[in-house]
């Protein structure tokens, strides 16, 4: 049987030799595939369907983990299986120390079944997972990251795949296609970007379910005004194929349109034709207009965000009205890819410039949408969730401020 097509987090939970033992039990299951996260003394979280491969294989887990929740945090991961010592054939603790593994005393451990009966045990078990886990990557991928609480009680993936400047036609359906086949599950356009027909073809092409994924879309600068903004998002959504959409932004804080344009987003939501609205570009004065003359608050504000520029007073703004901040051009459009504080970091923490960047934003609590149409910096850019930077390394990238806007900034609109 193949291998799963990517990893498998296990889990480790109560105490370190109990989490030594789970990543020994772990590594001889999946091998290369496997990597371990430490979820502390409290229950872990994990898929319902997790416990039903476990007690196939002869494990009950289940009065150590919570059976309520069905999100998983973690990019590339195609289950989510916890191990605890209790559950783990007594002899498998003075096998594994037999065979060297970092865990310990053999001597407390029965060796009455010899190792070769415990590493078939293993292998059985090995391929009764793996098959499970094959069927489950044919219908389902968690999202990576896992989501944010908006304000208004809807939630956002916390990794989006922006199309800004991805080519309209083959070029925008096949990096949407790919993000979606590796498990990104939100995808962020816009009416200017001219590849909203791509992205919602692209997901009719996926098979996923519509509320599987998150879509974005936005209000163009000669579209704000009341009724101008209802009939845009009216084209949006015919271009895009479907009824409503998650998001909608306005892209621009367009002076003296801007709040009519805002009323006609709060309609769009009052009439269920979108399920969040937002804005975009905005700096503090536009966002403290807008709440002081709104129904709706924002629920995001997407800005230009990386460690090069900022934003701190826009983003203490967006933290005092309760609205999330959405990074686009994460990356600095690669003007600064070679920094020589990224490139050590990266060096350091044997991860890429990119993931060192979108790292920071993660950790900075943004909802992060790196842009690409190639398919290995796609994967590469949603390999963010099991790393971290240190507090080091986050007060050298925060260093790095220097007001680089590489696109558009409302620093002049009034």
């Amino acid at each position: 049987m193949p291998d799963p097509p990517n990893s498998v987090l296990f889990l480790c939970v109560a105490n370190s030799a109990r989490s030594q033992l789970a990543e020994a039990m772990a590594r001889a299951l999946f091998g290369a595939h496997v990597r371990v996260q430490s979820a502390g003394s409290q229950p872990s979280r994990v898929h319902p369907t997790a416990l039903d491969v476990l007690r196939e294989v002869g494990i009950d887990a289940s009065s150590h983990v919570s059976k309520s929740v069905d999100v998983i945090d973690s990019a590339g991961v195609d289950a989510v299986v916890t191990l605890c010592a209790e559950e783990v054939c007594p002899a498998f603790l003075g096998s594994v120390a037999r065979h060297h593994w970092p865990i310990a005393d053999p001597a407390s451990t029965d060796a009455s079944i010899s190792p070769d009966e415990v590493r078939a045990r293993f292998r059985v078990a090995r391929d009764a997972i793996r098959g499970r886990l094959e069927q489950w990557h044919a219908t389902w991928a968690p999202e990576p990251g896992g989501s944010m609480l908006l304000n208004d009680g809807h939630r956002i993936p916390r990794l989006g795949l922006g199309v800004y400047r991805a080519r309209s036609g083959e070029p925008t359906r096949s990096a949407v296609r790919e993000a979606l086949r590796i498990g990104y599950r939100h995808i962020d356009t816009a009416r200017i970007y001219d590849n909203e027909s791509d992205v919602g073809a692209a997901i009719r092409e996926s098979g996923l379910a519509r509320r599987d994924v998150f879509v974005t879309t936005k209000l163009w600068n000669d579209d704000q005004g009341y009724d101008r903004a209802l009939r845009a998002f009216d084209q949006s959504a015919k271009r895009l194929g479907l009824d409503d959409v998650d998001l909608y932004l306005l892209h621009w804080p367009v002076p003296e349109k801007r709040l009519e344009s805002w009323k006609a987003l709060e309609r769009l939501k009052s009439d269920g034709r979108v399920r969040s609205i937002g804005v975009s570009n905005f700096l503090r004065r536009h966002i403290d207009e807008l709440v002081a003359n709104a129904t709706v608050r924002p629920a995001i504000n997407q800005i230009e965000l990386h460690p090069f520029l900022q934003q701190r007073d826009a983003c203490a703004a967006c933290a005092g009205h309760g609205i999330v901040v959405e990074a686009y051009s994460p990356l600095a459009k690669a003007q600064r890819m070679s920094h020589p504080v990224v490139r050590e970091i990266a060096r350091r923490l044997l991860r890429t410039p990119a993931q060192i960047l979108l790292r920071w934003s993660v950790q900075k609590n943004f909802v992060v949408l790196p842009k690409s149409v190639h398919a290995a910096r796609i994967a590469e850019n949603a390999a963010l969730f099991d790393f971290a930077l240190d507090a080091t390394a986050m007060h050298e990238l925060d260093s790095l401020e220097e007001g680089l806007s590489t696109g558009w900034h409302p620093e002049h609109v009034p």
